[in-house]
């Protein structure tokens, strides 16, 4: 979808894990075209360029080819598909919205010594919105208003009770934590996750289905959405201090919009097989974890960096790669046996 707007004209290319705007970049001409036409963040812009704009913070990542994803043109929204209004709108936001002030709140921690138990609580106010008026995607929620303690304070509880409860198995991932995940572990490229996930749902090692629903083959899965992949690249948020930020820093906590079509990953028996086989080999290098991986990106960068050679890589690698190859052989039986446990269904 970020490349069908990005063939049409109206967003820059998507394919860039660029976090920084360059200063020769004119970016109250962008804004500016975001004001014509009635969309829901015209006034907002407006007010951009009437004293509220701030400098997007620098992030860590240039490749010195393509700025931050951003909107170039202004498109109403009527013109596009749902889902590339979708995909343009929160591109939209998330350029104006670091273009914007910090947020501002005042956050307060509260420990309690009740008898010989500490209970800790926390509470949250807004100060200043700024950005979050265009982001919806981060909330600066509390659970609870607190009132204004001072150290030391001793009070008389107006009610004291145990309630009982108990833990729930942690979610699947979905494909925005997936690909969050990957790129924590230096997996990957923008370009390149994409066909990652759709190798694993090729080989059959994980299915796809929407929450709360029957898990999908990979022919039938639904296409992904965008948005955590544009949120990692765009300009960082800023942050100078507690309780001030945007895009998710500076003291807040970032809620994700609710995604009713959101899919996520279920791991096939084939999938659980593999995993169990090679951990169980024991291997030196795991063929199961990310670090293999995550070398062979780290040394593809360093050619690029001009600090190794494309030969030395591919023979490092080969040499790397055969080494686990022959050590995994020898041990087929201990993945044969997880094999037969998980597919097949057998013992022992």
């Amino acid at each position: 979808l970020a490349e069908q707007l990005y063939q049409k004209g109206w967003i820059s290319y998507p394919r860039t894990e660029t976090d920084q705007f360059d200063r020769a970049i004119d970016l109250r001409v962008l804004i500016t075209k975001q004001t014509q036409g009635q969309t829901p963040w015209t006034a907002f812009a407006d007010g951009l360029l009437n004293g509220e704009f701030s400098n997007p913070r620098q992030g860590h990542n240039n490749d010195k080819a393509h700025p931050p994803i951003h909107p170039v043109n202004f498109v109403s929204p009527e013109t596009l598909t749902a889902e590339e209004q979708r995909v343009h709108e929160f591109i939209v936001r998330r350029f104006l919205a670091c273009c914007a002030k910090d947020a501002q709140g005042s956050k307060t921690d509260v420990s309690i010594l009740y008898g010989p138990e500490t209970f800790n609580t926390s509470g949250l106010i807004v100060l200043e919105r700024n950005y979050l008026d265009i982001y919806p995607y981060d909330k600066w929620t509390s659970s609870q208003d607190l009132p204004n303690y001072r150290e030391g304070d001793v009070f008389e509880p107006t009610e004291a009770r145990i309630e009982d409860g108990q833990t729930s198995p942690p979610t699947y991932l979905t494909e925005p934590e997936l690909i969050g995940l990957m790129d924590a572990n230096g997996i990957g490229t923008d370009a390149t996750m994409a066909e990652h996930i759709a190798k694993i749902k090729e080989r059959q090692y994980v299915e796809t289905r929407a929450r709360g629903r029957a898990p999908v083959q990979a022919d039938q899965d639904a296409e992904s959405d965008f948005e955590d992949v544009a949120d990692r690249h765009a300009p960082q948020a800023r942050g100078r201090g507690r309780g001030r930020g945007r895009g998710g820093r500076g003291g807040a906590q970032r809620a994700a919009p609710q995604n009713q079509g959101m899919q996520e990953f279920i791991p096939t028996t084939l999938g659980v097989a593999l995993v169990e086989g090679y951990d169980n080999m024991g291997l030196e290098t795991s063929l199961s974890k990310p670090f293999l991986r995550k070398e062979m990106e780290l040394k593809m960068k360093a050619i690029c960096e001009g600090r190794m050679t494309r030969r030395e890589v591919v023979q490092e690698s080969l040499d790397q790669y055969r080494d686990v190859y022959i050590r995994a052989q020898r041990q087929l039986p201990v993945l044969h046996a997880a094999v037969r446990k998980y597919v097949f269904g057998e013992a022992g």
